[in-house]
Formats: C-alpha cells, structure tokens, sequence
C-alpha cells in the first residue's frame, strides 16, 4: 500500500497555455453565447450602441432559423447594461424562459429569440474559455484545427442567402493534394497528416484574408468560402494558394516531399443555392485534376 501511494504523485503543470486563455478571456467583450441550434457555441461579440437581431441578413445578428421573425429583437449596450428588447416578433423573446418586452440582462441569462437560446456572457467573463472549447469541440477538424465538413456546409448555407439578398459577390475553393495516397503509401501516414496539418497552417498564416473561412471538407479535400469576393478575386487566391503549396518545403522525419493541389473555382450567380456552388466547383476541381493536376481551374 505503502508504494502505491508514492507513485500517486500530483504533476508539476509544465505549460501556461490555460493560464494564457484565462488571461485573453478577461480581456474579451460582452457577448451572446449560441447554445442549440446549427452553430452551437457560437460567440456574437456585443458592440455599444444597438444590435438588431432576427432572420434578415442585412441586420447585426442573423439566425436563419424559421421560428426567428426578420426583425426579432433589439439589444442596446451601454458598455455596462444590456438591455433586450422585443420588436413585436411572432414567436417572442425571452429572458430566462419568460416572454419580454423590454428586460435588462444580467449575467449568464439566458435570452431566446423564437427556438434559439443564448447565453448572455458580459465582457472580462471567464466563462468565455468553456464556450471557446465547446464550440471547437462542435465544429473544428480534430487533426488539421480548421472548420469541420457541417459547419463549412451550414456556414455556406447562410452566407450564401445573405450575400444573395444583399446582391453582393461569393465565391468559394474546393482542392485537394494531389497524389496523397502516393504519399501516405511511401512515408506513411504520420506523415500525410503531417502534410495536411502543415497547409492548414501555411493557408492561415501566409495566403487566407481574416474573413476567409477554411474547412476540411472530406479526407484530402478541403473548401474554402469567400464571402464578398468576386470570381476575379477567388480566382487570384486560389493561384497564391497554389503557387504557396509548391514552393512550400514540406520536410517530415528528415525526407522532403513535393506536394501540390488541384483547385476548383466557383462564383455565385442570381438565384444558386450553396449545393449549386459545391457541385460547380467540384466539377471545376475534377477539370483540374483531369488536366493533369497542380491547377486552378474555375
């Protein structure tokens, strides 16, 4: 008994990695937490002034869920209060699970337009790093980080809606890395994973704009969404995103590989859908490859 209690030892915590997130948290804004729903986990920071809320996409917070009204809610932040009014929707808001006209929130209420409920997180709330994890427990890619094949899709489903009312450009990528079998078979697979965590990270840190958003769409395929960006300049990216893959020096357990990606282009027209857009630049990817790979087509 005696020995097995002096291997019961408490660790020494050798990294400030939880202490960082601490620290950032108390630094972050008031925001609402989204707790069911699509986009679970999703922070929408609260800026002072007000903040419209409902289902059109030309307002401050949208929900695209058909039990939200098009204008549901106002919310008026003064930096300190948050105050939450209804604006006449069908469905009502709540605070706590009773219907409001007019409330001030307090911290971690929970405020309900119509079926989706949030969580109301005021500014320097340490809280925010529990969201932070449950969102990236919902919706990231456990191996490469980036965004995971339902967010990407549910993310494009929106966005595309709201680029179309506003009648503003979209565009969106799909590529893949050519030959990633190849590669798998002859350095194995830690290293294909190496080679897929290592474009995620060149793509963020060198070539993708901050409003840019990256998924991994399936295996070796991946989807990148580009709200606002006309085909002229998706087309652009994809040929920097191109060109940085080829330079790159990807050099895993002492051995360099050459890798490269095929990308397909497309570009949002009057009245497509998001599955219109996926299925255009899936053909374009295939047009790619088809050509002989290491291309943008579109």
């Amino acid at each position: 008994m005696a020995g097995k209690k002096s291997r019961d030892k408490t660790n020494v915590m050798s990294n400030n990695t939880l202490n960082i997130k601490l620290e950032n948290a108390k630094k972050d804004k008031a925001s609402l937490r989204q707790m069911n729903g699509k986009f679970i986990g999703r922070k929408y920071p609260i800026n002072k002034g007000s903040t419209l809320v409902g289902r059109d996409p030309g307002l401050d917070i949208t929900i695209q869920e058909e039990s939200v009204s098009r204008r549901h809610a106002e919310m008026i932040f003064d930096g300190e209060t948050l105050q939450v009014v209804d604006l006449d929707s069908t469905n009502g808001t709540y605070v706590n699970d009773k219907p409001i006209k007019n409330k001030t929130a307090s911290q971690g209420d929970l405020i309900r337009f119509g079926s989706i409920v949030f969580k109301y997180i005021p500014s320097g709330s340490i809280e925010t790093v529990f969201h932070d994890e449950l969102h990236n427990l919902a919706h990231l890619d456990g191996l490469t980080g980036c965004y995971n094949r339902k967010y990407i899709i549910d993310y494009m489903e929106t966005e595309v809606k709201r680029c179309q009312k506003l009648e503003i450009p979209f565009s969106m990528l799909i590529f893949d890395l050519d030959h990633f079998k190849k590669v798998n078979d002859t350095y194995g697979h830690l290293a294909g994973d190496y080679v897929l965590k290592e474009t995620v990270k060149l793509f963020k840190e060198k070539v993708l704009r901050a409003s840019d958003v990256l998924g991994r769409y399936g295996g070796e395929e991946f989807c990148i969404i580009l709200s606002e960006a006309p085909i002229r300049t998706a087309t652009d990216i994809a040929e920097r995103l191109r060109k940085a893959v080829e330079r790159h020096n990807y050099i895993f357990d002492g051995n360099k590989m050459d890798i490269t990606i095929s990308i397909g282009v497309a570009s949002m027209k009057a009245g497509d859908a998001a599955v219109t857009l996926l299925e255009t630049a899936d053909k374009a990817l295939y047009k790619a490859k088809e050509s002989g790979r290491n291309k943008v087509c579109s």
